[in-house]
């Protein structure tokens, strides 16, 4: 008994420490073709401890339910590669079947650690990290003097972005959660509060993300109203006033940065109808491929043309769109199948209204941030859409612990 615990302790600190690590190295090394090993090595770490604490320990693993529509999705895609076989799609399939295993393994270490904060740490610390790197290649923070757009470690602005807002995502649940629980709670609150903003500056003036910048408004604006409505009259009067203070920052700084206002500022001119073609001509790129995808999933509306396919069908690369990508790829049936997940939040955003709005609403606040970054990229094969859902069926998992099937070992 007394080997058996200690075991288990030492095991549970391992869960701890290598989830921080991995989530650190997954923001570091994810979009880096030369630093895969790295990822990969942890991510064996993370297996090796998975697998110590499912069969030694806790003796059983959880499968989620709604995870059988990804399977579907999985089979299908199978299926199409041995239909028309290419070897991009081949790799993919490799690669999503490895991402649904590790989010899975994600999901069960949660609940054998009851808690997402270690993996929440490691993402705020590599993207902290990412931060910093700027400083040393000769950006200027304060007054946003760059010649291009900033990526940090992740190699691409957009993933950049995306990567930023997935940590806000989690930092304002934490705040949330911290709100109103005592002074310590405060001074931590106070920490993520300037996380926040630093993580927001982050992407509108150096990612400089057009999909970032919705978001970040999204999540700031779901912020504000929580906290609006949970404060007293003088605390709401403070809250407009520092927020009216931000705005007219932002906006100011954006006509004045000729880089940021040209991607953003332009995006709100071409919305109100008054900008020209040649600065925003990659959104008009973008409605094209829709066009272009709408027609090819005509085409083949049922099973679509195999998974992968649509930039050789299409001859003009990848549709920067996952709902039209996996239409055209997968055809109506794998597009229930993978969005089957999405329905399932939805759900269970009604059902967790009745026992904690907060969680609910930041579900509903995740559903609609998933929406707006499927508009633009395509999430279904990036790994910290994956970490998305892992930690959103662990929260779920808290209030219906019947979302899971158990499979004891």
């Amino acid at each position: 008994m007394i080997k058996n615990n200690l075991l288990k302790k030492i095991l549970d600190i391992g869960n701890i420490f290598i989830i921080i690590a991995y989530s650190i190295v997954l923001v570091v090394f994810v979009n880096n073709p030369t630093k895969t090993y790295i990822e990969n090595y942890f991510g064996y770490f993370v297996l090796g401890i998975f697998i110590l604490q499912s069969v030694f320990i806790y003796k059983r693993i959880y499968f989620p339910k709604i995870y059988f529509g990804f399977l579907c999705f999985l089979i299908l895609s199978a299926v199409s590669i041995i239909t028309n076989y290419h070897d991009s799609s081949y790799k993919l399939f490799i690669s999503l079947i490895q991402i649904f295993v590790f989010s899975i393994i994600i999901y069960n270490m949660l609940i054998y650690n009851s808690s997402s904060f270690p993996l929440e740490i490691g993402l705020v610390s590599g993207l902290m990290y990412s931060i910093f790197v700027g400083y040393f290649i000769g950006r200027d923070f304060f007054t946003g003097s760059i010649l291009q757009r900033y990526s940090g470690t992740l190699e691409n602005p957009n993933h950049y972005s995306f990567m930023l807002t997935v940590a806000l995502l989690f930092l304002i649940r934490r705040f949330l959660f911290y709100r109103d629980k005592g002074r310590f709670n405060q001074v931590i609150n106070s920490f993520i509060i300037i996380l926040i903003l630093i993580f927001s500056y982050e992407v509108v003036f150096f990612a400089i993300s057009r999909q970032g910048v919705l978001l970040v408004f999204l999540l700031l604006g779901f912020l504000f109203l929580e906290v609006f409505k949970n404060s007293k009259f003088s605390g709401k009067i403070t809250l407009v006033l520092t927020t009216l203070i931000i705005v007219f920052y932002t906006w100011y700084n954006v006509q004045n940065m000729p880089l940021v206002y040209n991607r953003i500022g332009s995006l709100f001119s071409w919305l109100g109808g008054t900008s020209d073609f040649e600065v925003d001509n990659s959104i008009y790129y973008r409605f094209a491929y829709m066009i272009d995808a709408y027609n090819l999933w005509l085409e083949k509306p049922l099973f679509g043309h195999g998974l992968h396919q649509f930039k050789y069908v299409n001859q003009s690369g990848v549709s920067h769109n996952n709902f039209f990508e996996i239409l055209v790829n997968n055809g109506i049936i794998g597009f229930i199948s993978y969005y089957s997940l999405y329905v399932y939040i939805l759900y269970s955003f009604f059902k967790i209204k009745l026992y904690n709005k907060v969680d609910s609403n930041w579900m509903l606040v995740v559903l609609i941030m998933l929406f707006i970054a499927d508009m633009t990229i395509l999430t279904y094969i990036e790994k910290p859409n994956w970490l998305i859902f892992s930690v959103v069926l662990f929260i779920i998992s808290k209030y219906d612990k019947n979302n899971s099937f158990i499979f004891r070992l």
